[in-house]
């Protein structure tokens, strides 16, 4: 290699390894960053409004579909309901 390439590569090297020092740092601080706890508190609390939002759903399906069935079955009978 001549004289300038392998400053090149010596300075190749440098960056590289601050950029994966930098890579490391921000893992960490993501992995034991406060500010996770309180996401996966809000993502907990949103599965549970999600599952209520379901089941309330489901309910007023339920009802709605029976009200529809007595109505369709007065319409089609020839007696009044």
């Amino acid at each position: 290699m001549a004289l300038g390439a392998e400053s090149h590569v010596v300075a190749l090297r440098a960056r590289m390894g601050a950029t994966v020092r930098r890579s490391v740092r921000r893992v960490g601080r993501f992995l034991f960053a406060e500010s996770g706890a309180s996401m996966v508190e809000h993502a907990l609390l949103m599965v549970l409004l999600s599952l209520l939002v379901a089941l309330t759903l489901f309910h007023i399906g339920t009802s709605v579909r029976s009200r529809f069935s007595s109505v369709s079955s007065c319409l089609t009978a020839s007696s009044t309901c």
